[in-house]
C-alpha cells in the first residue's frame, strides 16, 4: 500500500472512531445511568479529546508528506545549484546536465546523464519566476519504439530513439527524436507535417525537438518522406549513447 492511501485510510479509519465513540459519549451523558455532574465532566473531556485527534490527524500526515517529499517543494536559483543538490541529497537520483534543449514559458527541457544507470535522456524542470524545481518533479514519460534504418552497414547507429516528455503541471509537452547525425529529413505528423521547433547536436546524433500540443500530440514521424507510426514502447529510458562514448564535457550542448 502506498503512502497516501495509507494515511488517507488511516483518516478514515479514525473518523469512523471518532464518530462511534462522540454517539457513544453522547448516548451515556443523556441515558442518566450515573450522577449528571460525573457525566457531563467526563462527556466533555471525551468530546475534547476527539475533537483533538480529528484535528490533528490529518495535519500530522500532512507535515510528514511535506518532510518526506520536501524535495517536490523546493526551488533553485540554477541547474548548477540543483545538480548539486542532488548529488549531496539520496532521496533524489544523481544527474549531469548536458545543457537545454528547450525553454518553454514554464518548463525547461534539458539533456541529462544518470551517474546511477548511466542512461541519457530528456528531462524536464518547472519553472517558477527564476527559479527551477528539483528535475522531472511533475513529468510524464512516454518512450516510442525504435525505428530502423534501412541499409545501415556503413553507419554505427542503426535507429532513431524517439520519446515524449510532458510536465503535467505546466500541460508543456515535447517530442524528442533522437537522429544518427547524418543527412536525415525529419518531420513530426499530427494532421499535418511539422518541422522540429529545435534540433540540437549532441554528439554522434542530432536531437529534433517538436511542441506537442494536448488536443494534437504527433502520432506519426515522416522520415525522408516515409511515414512511419510511432507505436509506445514498454522499455524504459531512451538510450542517446552508449555508455562507453559518455564524455561530460566534450558532449555539452
Amino acid at each position: 500500500m502506498n503512502k497516501k492511501k495509507y494515511a488517507v485510510l488511516t483518516m478514515i479509519v479514525v473518523g469512523i472512531f471518532d464518530l462511534i465513540m462522540l454517539i457513544i459519549t453522547l448516548v451515556n451523558r443523556n441515558s442518566g445511568k450515573i450522577s449528571e455532574n460525573t457525566v457531563t465532566l467526563d462527556s466533555s473531556l471525551k468530546i475534547i479529546v476527539l475533537a483533538l485527534l480529528v484535528v490533528f490527524t490529518p495535519i500530522y500526515f500532512v507535515i510528514k508528506h511535506i518532510f518526506e517529499n520536501k524535495e517536490k517543494f523546493l526551488y533553485f536559483n540554477n541547474i548548477g545549484e540543483e545538480t548539486f543538490y542532488s548529488q549531496n541529497n539520496k532521496f533524489v537520483r544523481n544527474h549531469y546536465v548536458y545543457g537545454t534543449l528547450l525553454d518553454l514559458a514554464n518548463s525547461k527541457f534539458v539533456l541529462v546523464l544518470d551517474e546511477n544507470s548511466k542512461i541519457i535522456s530528456p528531462a524536464v524542470y518547472t519553472k517558477r519566476k527564476d527559479k527551477i524545481s528539483i528535475i522531472n518533479r511533475d513529468t510524464e514519460y512516454i518512450l516510442f519504439e525504435h525505428i530502423e534504418f534501412s541499409d545501415d552497414a556503413e553507419y554505427d547507429y542503426a535507429f532513431i530513439r524517439t520519446c515524449t516528455l510532458k510536465n503535467k503541471k505546466t500541460g508543456e509537452q515535447v517530442l524528442f527524436v533522437a537522429v544518427p547525425n547524418r543527412e536525415t529529413d525529419i518531420l513530426a505528423y499530427s494532421n499535418s507535417a511539422h518541422k522540429a521547433d529545435k534540433t540540437v547536436t549532441f554528439g554522434k546524433f542530432r536531437i529534433f525537438c517538436f511542441i506537442e500540443t494536448d488536443n494534437s500530440p504527433y502520432t506519426d514521424l515522416l522520415v525522408n518522406s516515409v511515414k512511419i507510426h510511432l507505436e509506445k514502447s514498454k522499455r524504459k529510458g531512451m538510450y542517446f549513447i552508449g555508455l562507453d562514448e559518455v564524455k561530460k564535457k566534450s558532449n555539452a550542448l
